[in-house]
């Protein structure tokens, strides 16, 4: 899935950068605080498109331009700031970036720029067939997850003096895209609790 990591130092602006994203537009967000925090993004593969403020802490947008062009990332670059200066402009461009977009952003003419440079019309690369686990395979796997889940629980269940009601485990192949969409979401919110037993 294509993803899009959004770079700003506000939260605000980076809430209101996201929302200006194409409604129909199927991707993967992505933020980041600061130039490092994106950079770091980019090196695990996060950020096929990135919309970068430029002035930030930390590293700026100048700084993570630079960066971004000794390190070969991947990546397309689509500045978004109120720093609208004529320079600012021919400094970004000279830096890689393919545009520059003034704060706040109009969805307009973002979706005019994605277009401008093709962006919205990536073609995703054919997803790779999975064969379906084999039924034996999977009642070994379905075993040993459940032999495994029986210790867990009766560990649990003497620590705490509690009975623990044990599901059924489903095992089951899953897709890197779904387990990257799993993920994404994981990573959009804020906090994450989970309860587990077993």
């Amino acid at each position: 899935m294509f993803s899009v990591l959004v770079c700003d130092d506000s939260l605000v602006a980076r809430k209101q950068v996201a929302k200006c994203l194409p409604q129909d537009w199927e991707v993967a967000v992505h933020f980041a605080k600061n130039g490092q925090d994106a950079l770091s993004a980019l090196a695990e593969g996060k950020g096929d498109l990135l919309l970068l403020d430029l002035n930030m802490p930390v590293l700026d947008g100048y700084g993570t331009l630079e960066a971004i062009q000794k390190q070969g990332l991947k990546t397309k670059v689509i500045v978004v700031s109120g720093d609208i200066q004529p320079e600012a402009h021919e400094r970004v461009t000279s830096l890689g970036a393919l545009d520059f977009i003034r704060k706040p952003v109009d969805p307009k003419k973002l979706a005019e720029v994605l277009d401008k440079f093709n962006i919205l019309h990536v073609e995703e690369e054919e997803p790779e067939e999975v064969s379906p686990l084999d039924p034996e395979i999977r009642d070994c796997y379905q075993e040993i997850t459940n032999i495994a889940m029986g210790q867990a629980g009766d560990h649990l269940a003497r620590t705490m003096n509690v009975f623990v009601e044990l599901p059924i485990p489903n095992v089951n192949l899953i897709e890197v895209s779904e387990l990257h969409m799993m993920l994404s979401d994981i990573e959009s919110h804020e906090q994450v609790t989970a309860v587990c037993q077993g």
